[in-house]
């Protein structure tokens, strides 16, 4: 299935050590755009569809 292009968001799930630690928001601004990098890649995703029917 073609998707277009995806979208990758990251935070911290801590708000309070995130402001304690600066260096977190750097690292995950590194992680983003590696992530996004990958996903820019990958246009055609394949899906995977089960489907089960029942008569009397």
């Amino acid at each position: 299935m073609f998707q277009g292009a995806g979208d990758v968001s990251l935070r911290a799930t801590n708000p309070s050590q995130a402001g304690i630690d600066a260096g977190i928001n750097a690292q995950l601004e590194r992680e983003e755009d590696d992530l996004q990098d990958e996903v820019d890649r990958i246009q055609v995703y394949p899906i995977l569809q089960i489907g089960v029917t029942y008569q009397f």
